[in-house]
């Protein structure tokens, strides 16, 4: 288990502050992490191999005419001299 103070040392890194309760249910939480963490190191993966075919079939990559703009806007909820409004990202 971390300790009280390497809890409030992660969380001054990460620029948070947090109460006493908090200090002991992050660090309860954090533990299970690093167990499930140290769980995983044990595993032995090297017998894992991704499956990859050694002739990917690819498609050449040659430009195509795109979506005509007068239907795209037409489709969309609202434009404004050919630009798409979008509500703004608060």
């Amino acid at each position: 288990m971390l300790s009280s103070s390497e809890i409030k040392h992660i969380a001054g890194l990460a620029k948070l502050r947090l109460s006493a309760e908090e200090v002991q249910g992050l660090g309860a939480d954090l533990s299970r992490v690093l167990d499930y963490i140290a769980l995983l190191d044990g595993v032995a993966v090297d017998e894992t191999v991704a499956k990859q075919d050694t002739d990917p079939q690819t498609r050449a990559d040659v430009p195509s005419a795109g979506l005509d703009v007068e239907a795209f806007l037409n489709n969309a909820p609202k434009d404004l001299d050919r630009f798409l409004l979008v509500p703004a990202i608060k």
